[in-house]
């Protein structure tokens, strides 16, 4: 449990950060995009950030999206949604380089 604490640390610290820098006395809601091979899930983030005492976030709604694995394909460079067969979608070819799998990103704040 100690990487999802610091986890929610570091999100929270973004929000109070953002908010800070809108004048907003108030976070209403934030928007986190996490990689589907991400080493946490939705569920986790929701349970520590509603147990983490984070003053000026406790009634924040967090909406959580799982965005796919991408891949760059080594002969057309095109970037790919990886599936099970770990080939490009687009030309077929084999070699996929797989991007950040770990993604966890904050992708809006909602503030008043």
């Amino acid at each position: 449990m100690p990487e999802q604490h610091r986890l929610i640390d570091i999100i929270a610290a973004t929000i109070t950060k953002q908010a800070k820098t809108q004048g907003a006395s108030r976070v209403l809601s934030a928007t986190i995009k996490i990689g589907e091979l991400a080493s946490v899930t939705p569920e986790v983030v929701q349970a520590c950030f509603a147990r983490a005492d984070k003053p000026g976030l406790e009634d924040i709604v967090l909406h959580i999206e799982i965005v796919p694995l991408l891949g760059t394909c080594a002969k057309c460079q095109t970037t790919v949604e990886i599936d099970n067969t770990l080939c490009c979608r687009r030309c077929g070819g084999p070699y996929v380089e797989i991007g950040d799998h770990n993604t966890i990103l904050l992708e809006s704040c909602e503030f008043a």
